[in-house]
């Protein structure tokens, strides 16, 4: 009997270290289980930062060449109003170029009333001795 009480005591001792062992592998599993579910978590965490990462990548690409097709739009009308500015140049240059015409024209004017007026003066002069010599050819 005391030998099957020793033996009971030694199954029993035996299972509660065994129980025992199986409640410390129970709970590293736990933690094991724990820390996978974390890293799986983070996981997804990062896997949806990705997404979101891409899908703002995407949307600065989008941006980017909406950007690009802008500066291009605004070169065209750069280019554009250089051509323009390049033809109001020319229309100066030449409105210039007949202003001085009109100019030497003017001054040729000018001149040639200065000669007429000078002719004048020496018309009126001869007028004059004409005009006393035919005052005086009565008296002789």
């Amino acid at each position: 009997v005391q030998q099957l009480q020793e033996t009971a005591e030694l199954i029993k001792t035996s299972g509660l270290t065994a129980a025992r062992d199986y409640e410390r592998r129970i709970v590293t599993l736990n933690g094991v289980i724990f820390e996978m579910k974390a890293v799986h978590e983070r996981d997804a965490t990062a896997v949806s930062d990705l997404a979101i990462s891409d899908a703002l990548i995407e949307q600065l690409e989008l941006e980017i060449m909406t950007f690009k097709q802008k500066l291009l739009d605004n070169h065209s009308t750069i280019t554009g109003l250089r051509g323009r500015i390049l033809q109001s140049e020319q229309i100066l240059r030449e409105e210039e170029h007949l202003l001085r015409g009109e100019e030497d024209v003017t001054a040729g004017l000018h001149q040639s009333v200065a000669m007429l007026e000078g002719q004048l003066l020496l018309v009126a002069d001869r007028l004059c001795q004409v005009s006393l010599v035919a005052y005086e050819v009565p008296l002789l």
